[in-house]
């Protein structure tokens, strides 16, 4: 009871101020700041370090993405090349394939290219190869044996290109790109 009374005369007394200064009102204060600035800094922290995530998977995406420009434009290369050859051996009528099926045979292994995943996810939305797929583009939207009279200066861009990155390829991975391609062309033209 008496406990009672003397919270009642405190409280009629000094009124909230009296509350403030006891010792369990600065130690809830303490705590409820202490927390507070743990939570900030914990956000300060956490933020941070998504940044530098952020920044790392950038970098790796950027990587990849080259990498993957890369293999496109040694494929591009050898489709170019690939074409060229066969174009060069073609003999009208008495041929072992007809222009039609080796124009779309070109036609077919660029769609091909342009759909696959990795072009789509890296490349073909990329603002840094935006002309390069231009150029892609160009080469599929035209018939291959009239390249070098309407889209040669695709060819030479795709050419240059990869001969600027030549040093970067693999002689391996450059052997294995160009007889896919081959294969490629032998089982449409020849099957």
């Amino acid at each position: 009871m008496q406990l009672i009374k003397s919270f009642e005369t405190t409280s009629s007394k000094g009124g909230l101020a009296d509350v403030f200064n006891t010792p369990v009102s600065w130690i809830i204060f303490a705590v409820v700041g202490v927390i507070f600035i743990g939570w900030i800094s914990y956000s300060y922290i956490k933020g941070q370090i998504d940044k530098k995530k952020l920044k790392k998977q950038a970098l790796e995406l950027e990587i990849k993405s080259k990498e993957e420009y890369n293999e496109s434009l040694a494929k591009m290369h050898y489709i170019i090349k690939t074409n060229e050859k066969y174009l060069s051996e073609f003999t009208v009528s008495i041929g072992k394939y007809n222009m039609g099926t080796l124009t779309n045979t070109t036609q077919s292994i660029i769609t091909d290219l342009l759909s696959e995943q990795y072009f789509k996810d890296l490349i073909l939305f990329n603002v840094d190869y935006k002309k390069y797929v231009n150029h892609i583009i160009t080469l599929k939207d035209n018939k291959s044996n009239n390249w070098t009279k309407k889209c040669n200066d695709s060819i030479i861009e795709i050419e240059k290109l990869f001969e600027q990155n030549k040093d970067s390829y693999d002689q391996d991975k450059l052997n294995d790109f160009e007889e896919r391609v081959l294969k490629y062309y032998e089982n449409k033209l020849f099957n």
